[in-house]
């Protein structure tokens, strides 16, 4: 009875964000049985589907308890990190949220780790990161700094100026996968949120608040040690990380199943002029996947995997590579906000609508 149970988180959760497929082995059952309690899993399947929100009157009249009860259980799952918290108009409402970028990032600050061993087993054996990829990965690669796109305006939507004068309240988190890598020596805080998602780390502790400035100063310091810049897949981007190759589960993934992450998520490609080039090897060591190789006095740089990030371009002594922005038909415009990913990532898996593409116009 209790499998059946958390078979139902799963299906649930299987609906949120970029998904929560099921394994041949019941991977997904261990996992969820350390975080969530019996009472826990009947909670969460009894609120709201697919990520819509709920108060604790709504939930109380929905399920006929009381509303003192769903309010003081509806907030302790919320401070554990097992659903997510916002407020409107002085009131609480929560909604369930996916297992990446969600439940495994909202563990960042937990002491006991039992989950993380089930966790990772999850994401190497599911179809997770190929779910992801074949929709819309939760992140996407926007241009170190706007300079090196030659030819044409970076889009408002991929600029990190732009992006973070969006949003007025920003808090610092650890990054969680940094904190579970081996081998990684990048500094780990630089997990940057906005706003409802800034106030909800705040509120339960997790990192600490930051200013524009200074979450801009974390993200442009990644461009000396080779982390890129990662938003979440949406033109508010709630969520900005200066990732690395040797650090992010999300690009790893990525990686593993082959995704060709210039064809949609970037709208800049890199052009590399052979004539202009000097061998000299810094774009080599740039690069963070090693998708650019030396090949006799040259190099050559593997286009279907490259991100687009310009760290390359920015240590290029003679301009021999310079990213531009793609044809207008080619541009990718992602959803508006975070609710609207969501009902975009059922909406694709269900089959009902294609991922969407627009003109930069």
């Amino acid at each position: 009875m209790a499998n059946d149970l958390y078979k139902q988180v799963q299906q649930k959760l299987d609906l949120v964000g970029c998904g929560f497929p099921k394994t041949m082995i019941g991977l997904e059952k261990v996992f969820l049985k350390k975080l969530f309690s019996a009472e826990d899993a009947q909670v969460f399947l009894n609120m709201n589907d697919r990520g819509h929100f709920i108060t604790a009157a709504e939930y109380a009249e929905k399920n006929g308890v009381d509303e003192a009860w769903a309010a003081e259980k509806l907030y302790d799952m919320s401070t554990r990190g097992i659903i997510y918290r916002q407020v409107r108009d002085g009131v609480r409402e929560y909604a369930h949220f996916p297992f990446a970028f969600g439940l495994m990032e909202f563990q960042i600050e937990r002491d006991d780790r039992s989950w993380l061993p089930s966790a990772g087993a999850y994401a190497a054996v599911s179809k997770f990161s190929k779910k992801m990829h074949d929709t819309m990965p939760f992140y996407r690669t926007i241009p170190v700094r706007r300079e090196m796109v030659v030819g044409s305006e970076v889009l408002p939507y991929d600029d990190l100026d732009a992006l973070l004068d969006r949003h007025d309240r920003f808090q610092v988190a650890q990054c969680m996968c940094r904190t579970m890598k081996k081998g990684c020596d990048h500094p780990t805080e630089t997990c940057i949120m906005t706003d409802d998602m800034a106030d909800f780390y705040n509120e339960n502790g997790w990192g600490h608040p930051i200013s524009r400035d200074e979450a801009k100063a974390i993200l442009r310091e990644g461009e000396k040690d080779g982390r890129i810049i990662q938003v979440g897949n949406t033109r508010n981007a709630e969520n900005l990380c200066s990732c690395c190759g040797c650090g992010c589960a999300m690009m790893q993934l990525g990686k593993r199943v082959g995704s060709p992450a210039s064809k949609l998520w970037s709208n800049y490609r890199l052009v590399y002029d052979a004539d202009a080039c000097i061998g000299c090897g810094k774009c080599v060591e740039r690069c963070t996947f090693k998708y650019v190789k030396r090949v006799g006095d040259k190099v050559e740089t593997n286009m279907d995997g490259c991100l687009a990030c310009g760290l390359c371009v920015s240590t290029c002594p003679t301009d021999a590579r310079i990213l531009e922005r793609k044809p207008d038909d080619e541009v990718y415009l992602p959803p508006e906000t975070l609710n609207d990913a969501y009902q975009m990532w059922y909406d694709v898996r269900q089959g009902t609508v294609e991922v969407p593409m627009a003109s930069a116009q």
